[in-house]
């Protein structure tokens, strides 16, 4: 078990759910609009928001971290979200690095063919504590130096369906 130290700006604690889950729900707190060309504009004292089919919000939770080093906190999408109303957290997992201070907010985007609507409040998001493995790179000369597998060139789906 880690300690993360939590400044809740509107006073919600991200919680687990049941005993054994892996990820604590995470609410919204508010709207951040994103248009075509990435242009973020905050959307204050807005209660709910609807997202056409394919549209994007960013979502602010009000939350601030500090990770320990050698951790990283992964922002997934809740299963019941994605399943009945095709809301997902856009870049899942996200990752919030260790040394991440400002507002820890959500991607979400309305997959379904459908327009849905996301109101304060609502449980948005997970997030899962993982520790995270650093690499060092053993740089070859060529792609033939690297060890051989069994799956060849191919990929994407190349093992089976």
């Amino acid at each position: 078990m880690i300690q993360v130290d939590l400044f809740s700006a509107y006073g919600d604690i991200p919680s687990y759910a049941k005993e054994g889950d892996s990820g604590m729900d995470v609410t919204v707190r508010g709207f951040s609009a994103v248009d075509d060309f990435g242009n973020i504009t905050r959307l204050p004292d807005i209660a709910e928001i609807t997202l056409d089919s394919l549209d994007r919000v960013l979502i602010h939770t009000g939350l601030y971290m500090t990770i320990p080093v050698g951790y990283e906190c992964q922002v997934r999408s809740r299963s019941g979200l994605s399943l009945r109303q095709g809301l997902v957290v856009t870049n899942s997992p996200g990752t919030i690095d260790c040394g991440f201070r400002n507002e820890c907010n959500v991607i979400i985007t309305n997959t379904s063919r459908t327009p849905q609507v996301i109101k304060t409040g609502m449980r948005i998001a997970q997030f899962v504590f993982a520790p995270v493995e650093k690499s060092v790179l053993n740089i070859v000369a060529s792609k033939d130096a690297l060890s051989s597998s069994d799956r060849g060139d191919l990929g994407f789906g190349h093992s089976g369906v």
